[in-house]
């Protein structure tokens, strides 16, 4: 809430209340029914506010979030799982309402990411943690080991394909996501 941050912020400056209000011009009183939530303040008084705790007035509106709804446990990723093939991908981002997509995947030796080559609309990146994947493209393809990575511009068909005997397993993030 708008209060509880410039009641944050004030306190954090070591500010008392009245300080605030010598500062600002406005009553104690006023400034304390604004931290307490009890009402919303005029522009022109956030502004006051504002410029006397030494801050730009958006950032009193901006809403805290509260990031542990961002933390995917291990246990709790999606899980994809091809069925055609020997392939799982698990979804690192809580969902792709975002701009970012990102996505542990898993291939078995022998086995190819899609039937074919397929491009979307983002760009990709993507890197190796274990094993060797072979990107295929249109016009080539190029093997990446461990440590390695690729960056692959939007609408680029591809596929990657495990030439083996290793579990192949990397990270791609996409933006925007295409799952």
């Amino acid at each position: 809430m708008l209060g509880d941050t410039i009641r944050k912020v004030r306190k954090n400056k070591k500010l008392k209340l009245k300080e605030l209000a010598d500062k600002t011009g406005l009553s104690i009183s006023y400034l304390s029914q604004v931290e307490l939530g009890k009402i919303e303040p005029s522009l022109t008084a956030l502004r006051k506010i504002s410029k006397a705790l030494e801050r730009p007035a958006f950032s009193f509106l901006l809403e805290e979030r509260d990031f542990t709804d961002n933390v995917i446990r291990k246990n709790e990723r999606k899980i994809f799982q091809a069925s055609e093939t020997a392939i799982s991908l698990q979804l690192l981002t809580p969902d792709v309402s975002g701009q970012l997509e990102m996505i542990y995947w898993e291939v078995e030796a022998g086995e190819y990411s899609s039937p074919e080559l397929l491009s979307h609309i983002g760009e990709e990146c993507t890197f190796v943690i274990s094993g060797k994947g072979k990107f295929e493209f249109e016009n080539g393809a190029v093997l990446l080991e461990a440590g390695d990575s690729i960056y692959i511009p939007k609408k680029v068909a591809h596929r990657t394909f495990n030439p083996g005997p290793d579990l192949y397993v990397a990270i791609t993030a996409i933006t925007p996501p295409s799952f």
